[in-house]
């Protein structure tokens, strides 16, 4: 199972293999690299990203322990929708925040699932690292959970969950 996260057109920053063992080592480009420690993984990473992710990985353990989704995954999706900005948006969807969810559809759908609100997520309650993680995280729950919750292979479900976090759920 690969994941390629932080691509910039054809030359990925990272790529990361999950083992058999569910370990997590990368087998991209290499630099100085720290280990996180994220769930049961043991990611490498560089030292500039670890920098930028430190001040997030507080808030994604205990969202993630919450809503039982793999801190690992989280910490890559937000790698490469933000690069761990809070303040990143991307205007032809608009999507905003580390997470980069975009309001009407990942940010609506989140909060209906986690506080039953039929409601879309202003700009700047996205802005904000914690309720950006928070709905995040949700969707990616909703994902696994609601939409491919019949999936029985675990590492199938997953990677559902990654892509229809990308691309919506009828788009895997």
């Amino acid at each position: 199972l690969l994941f390629f996260f932080g691509c910039a057109s054809t030359t990925p920053k990272c790529a990361y293999k999950v083992s058999e063992q569910s370990r997590i080592s990368e087998i991209g480009q290499t630099s100085e690299l720290e280990f996180l420690e994220v769930g049961r993984y043991e990611a490498p990473i560089s030292k500039a990203l670890m920098a930028k992710a430190e001040p997030f990985i507080p808030i994604v353990k205990d969202v993630c322990k919450e809503l039982n989704i793999d801190i690992a995954v989280t910490m890559a999706v937000i790698e490469r929708e933000s690069g761990f900005n809070p303040n990143n948006e991307n205007k032809s969807d608009p999507s905003y925040g580390l997470m980069q969810l975009v309001p009407e559809m990942g940010g609506r759908s989140a909060n209906r699932y986690l506080y039953g609100k039929d409601e879309a997520p202003s700009p700047s309650y996205l802005y904000n690292p914690i309720n950006n993680i928070y709905l995040g995280v949700g969707y990616l729950s909703m994902m696994k959970n609601y939409y491919f919750g019949d999936v029985k292979d675990s590492q199938s479900r997953q990677m559902c969950m990654i892509g229809g976090y990308n691309a919506g759920p009828g788009g895997v």
